[in-house]
């Protein structure tokens, strides 16, 4: 899953390196629009589903429909006040797959928590101005 999804290049690289489905959630209708041609440029339109939805509403819809998944991603622009309920919500909606990895982007001076309902992390990467954080359901015996 691609939340704040933008031009949906995260999620279309999964589909490219074999990801069965991808969800993309994206608030912006142009960005929603560039997603959909991606798509469907690539021939993986089939691949996807697309929610033009405020992200913390599209969680809540997917979690109300059982979705669970292996791998999911957070772009959030930076500065936005939205990363944090997301990060919440996710960790306490039991969205993430026992063997799954959530991947928070954010700006390397700011600074993500350590845990978010079941989910801990486990890692951080940094690129440049650019910050990676890993997690996982703690709830696992690694």
């Amino acid at each position: 899953m691609d939340v704040f999804a933008g031009t949906g290049a995260v999620g279309i690289e999964a589909l490219s390196r074999g990801a069965r489905l991808a969800i993309f959630i994206e608030i912006d209708r142009q960005n929603v629009d560039i997603i959909r041609q991606n798509l469907e440029h690539t021939g993986l339109l089939d691949s996807a589903e697309v929610f033009h939805l405020e992200a913390l509403r599209g969680l809540k819809i997917l979690e109300k429909k059982g979705a669970k998944f292996d791998i999911i991603f957070l772009g959030a622009p930076y500065g936005s006040r939205a990363l944090g309920p997301c990060l919440e919500f996710i960790g306490a909606a039991g969205l993430l797959k026992s063997q799954g990895v959530m991947i928070a982007e954010h700006r390397f001076k700011s600074e993500l928590g350590g845990s978010y309902g079941a989910l801990s992390k486990v890692r951080e990467e940094r690129y440049g101005d650019t910050q990676l954080a890993f997690y996982e359901d703690s709830h696992l015996s690694r």
